[in-house]
């Protein structure tokens, strides 16, 4: 519906959906046939009798001590990275059916730097942008602080050497490499070898903006050194602070700081990119045909265009609802100020992805909105037209703000700025609004724990004269 005004258009549309309502502006190859593939191209070296990867004879490099009814039996294993044989410094084990390599010589071997911490029996290997930290008789390890399973698998301590052990794959497929162990009858072979994840190009978990990359576990430091100090620094319900990246909206980015890592970002700037090379605007099957891991990157996508890539949220683990609630309600006023914060930032870099120019923030407008989204609340309705038959621009003029042209998007029921702008952008009216040739804005939110909908976002977008005049 439109209705005409002296100074103004003024749009109305509701869309209601579950718990949430919003209103708004009208209108590779597998390993094994690799591994064949390159002994055929002499990049891996044929068994000498068999001419098969896997050993039934030729030259014994590496001594695996097998146990077998509770002797050790040396067996012989070669070790080949990118067809070149390597040799460690320790035997090789076999423990319970799998291969064990020395932690500290077979990841230098790949590049690692490895440090051992004493106090909680954890080693640490880092390599270009990854960090992987195993912990000695654990089944779960992490890499760029996301936490994985090892399966029937744990770093070990081979107490006669006093050496720690890890199986072979999951040490080389951390930092990027494939593997595969494959037995003979008198011996083994195990092929390593490098990926484009494993020679430095980007992998899951990271994100470039504007070609500057940002990975899971990145030191503070490091993300000061490569984007400089942030705009602004916001509390969050994730357990971490925001470093919130607004200077420029065509590389805004959102950086989560925990324990001085990086343990989230968000971003939907026009700049982002991904592994395989995704970029903003990407198709929806390009984005899923990349194999992204789902516990910990979420991908939001325009079904007004396309259903093409927007926004990229990542976590090293998201926490649940209730989790998020019981942060929020340590200090909510703190938390509902930076969401108006940030609906503003979000949709400046939406706006500017879509060729319009950012809006510009407004006290005036902002101490509105945030006045009708605590009306909406303590009356318990969400409507453009509140309870005493006022519409937007006629609150606006009672506030003393004069306008040629107000937009006016609300929601109810997202629980900060990311879903807000996320059910926003999702109905072709509300993303309208967010794209309406405006100049000001101001977002206003409220919380109240016995409504309808608890959570309350308004967001005004305004110009103040006839562009036309």
């Amino acid at each position: 519906m439109m209705a005409e005004k002296s100074r103004t258009y003024w749009w109305l549309s509701c869309m209601f959906a579950a718990m949430i309502a919003i209103l708004g502006v009208g209108a590779a190859l597998p390993l094994r046939r690799a591994v064949a593939a390159a002994q055929e191209e002499g990049v891996l070296p044929q068994d000498p009798e068999s001419g098969q990867s896997g050993s039934e004879g030729g030259v014994v490099v590496n001594s695996v001590r097998e146990q077998a009814a509770g002797q050790f039996v040396d067996r012989e294993t070669r070790i080949y990275l990118d067809g070149e044989e390597v040799f460690l410094t320790d035997p090789v084990r076999n423990r319970n059916g799998r291969c064990y390599l020395p932690f500290r010589s077979y990841l230098e071997i790949l590049g690692a730097a490895v440090h051992w911490n004493e106090n909680d029996q954890s080693v640490r290997a880092v390599r270009d942008r990854v960090e992987a930290v195993f912990t000695m008789n654990a089944d779960t390890y992490t890499v760029n602080a996301v936490a994985y399973t090892m399966t029937d698998a744990a770093l070990y301590l081979d107490t006669t050497l006093n050496r720690s052990y890890i199986p072979v794959r999951y040490g080389a497929e951390s930092f990027g490499f494939d593997v595969e162990w494959i037995r003979g009858d008198d011996g083994d072979a195990v092929y390593v070898l490098r990926t484009p994840a494993s020679n430095g190009e980007m992998v899951d978990n990271e994100i470039a903006i504007n070609g500057k990359i940002i990975w899971l576990g990145e030191t503070e430091e490091q993300l000061i050194s490569s984007l400089g100090y942030p705009g602004r620094i916001d509390a969050s319900a994730y357990g971490l602070r925001w470093y919130v990246y607004n200077q420029d909206y065509r590389t805004f980015i959102m950086v989560g700081i925990k324990d001085e890592r990086v343990m989230g970002f968000f971003s939907n700037s026009m700049l982002l990119g991904l592994k395989s090379d995704i970029h903003y605007g990407a198709e929806r099957k390009s984005v899923e045909a990349a194999g992204f891991p789902q516990n910990s990157m979420r991908f939001w996508y325009d079904p007004h265009d396309g259903n093409k890539l927007y926004a990229v949220f990542c976590m090293t683990a998201f926490p649940d609802d209730h989790e998020r609630q019981a942060i929020f309600d340590q200090d909510p006023e703190l938390l509902l100020r930076a969401y108006e914060s940030e609906c503003l930032d979000i949709a400046n870099a939406f706006r500017l992805a879509n060729g319009k120019a950012e809006v510009q923030f407004s006290e005036g407008v902002a101490a509105s909105a945030r006045a009708y989204a605590e009306d909406m609340a303590k009356r318990n309705f969400l409507e453009h037209i509140d309870p005493d038959g006022l519409n937007p621009m006629e609150r606006l003029d009672a506030r003393g703000i004069y306008v040629y042209q107000v937009t006016e998007n609300l929601v109810g029921g997202t629980s900060d700025a990311f879903y807000a702008i996320k059910a926003w952008i999702e109905s072709a009216n509300h993303r309208s609004g967010i794209l309406e040739d405006n100049q000001y804005t101001g977002v206003g939110a409220y919380y109240k724990a016995d409504s309808t909908y608890r959570y309350y976002f308004t967001q005004e977008f305004i110009t103040f004269t006839n562009p036309n005049e």
